[in-house]
């Protein structure tokens, strides 16, 4: 079932872990690393019980280039679309492509899927699936690393707390292809000082990755960055995912550029949101 394209993301990291920012002094009443992680993680849990992305209705921009093995631009398409929820379930619709408008036809194929989405879930048949490349933040993920605080930030305006994140030693979970890049990452999370809610992560693979022990292939080098911003007062929203990757899948090679913007962010009317514990 198709769903809003930003969900498969939740939280992708990247860049690597110099930066050019300004000067990071260290506070001296700066809450213990484990706080911070664990305040954080409560705040998510909160905004996950709050359902933001079924009360919003906005844009959002995904420009996707390919390489060819010179590192020469061979494909590049850019698609828009509107996200809005169907009966409290985000749904995208795609918009254009590289600028152009859809046709009639495309148009009509585009509310079908909707009527379609929409009937799925008045039937009780709709179900919400883990995906394959979905990143949450939650204890699950947080498990799989160690964290060391760099200070204080100053991001976008905001106070923010800078901790670098490495994988711990010693085996961790795998469950799913993408659980073999996360325990070989490490990078930078922001997280904001006032309301605790992550404000960026950026990650850099450390080592190559190897799928089902070489036969399906390997990821060679792969980086991301994800920045969240305040649409509301209390509610936090991306703002934009930057990913890149150079792997092997089979017999074939893919190097592959992702940036996602999201934007224009109106709440649906009528919509509680709960005071954050």
């Amino acid at each position: 079932m198709t769903r809003a394209p930003h969900s498969a993301l939740i939280l992708t990291f990247v860049l690597l872990l110099v930066t050019t920012g300004p000067t990071r002094p260290v506070a001296q009443d700066l809450p213990e690393t484990s706080r911070i992680v664990t305040h954080a993680l409560e705040r998510a849990a909160w905004a996950e019980e709050q359902n933001f992305p079924g009360r919003f209705r906005y844009q959002m921009t995904r420009r996707v280039r390919r390489f060819d093995g010179d590192g020469h631009v061979k494909r590049d398409e850019t698609r828009e679309f509107e996200i809005e929820p169907v009966h409290g379930v985000p749904f995208a619709s795609l918009l254009s492509r590289d600028e152009q408008p859809l046709t009639e036809t495309e148009l009509a194929a585009e509310q079908k899927r909707k009527q379609q989405f929409a009937k799925t879930i008045e039937n009780g048949e709709y179900r919400e699936e883990e995906e394959d490349d979905e990143i949450v933040f939650n204890e699950e993920l947080v498990g799989r690393y160690t964290f060391q605080s760099e200070g204080m930030e100053n991001l976008r305006g905001r106070s923010t707390y800078r901790l670098l994140f490495q994988p711990r030693a010693g085996r961790l979970p795998v469950r799913r292809h993408l659980d073999q890049v996360l325990n070989n990452a490490e990078g930078v999370l922001w997280v904001d000082q006032a309301t605790f809610e992550v404000a960026r992560v950026e990650f850099v693979l450390i080592d190559k990755v190897r799928m089902w022990w070489g036969v399906l292939g390997a990821i060679s080098h792969a980086h991301g960055s994800y920045d969240r911003y305040p649409v509301e007062e209390e509610i936090w929203a991306p703002l934009q995912q930057d990913t890149f990757f150079d792997a092997r899948i089979l017999f074939s090679f893919s190097r592959r550029e992702e940036v996602s913007k999201w934007r224009n962010f109106e709440m649906i009317p009528d919509t509680f949101v709960e005071t954050p514990r």
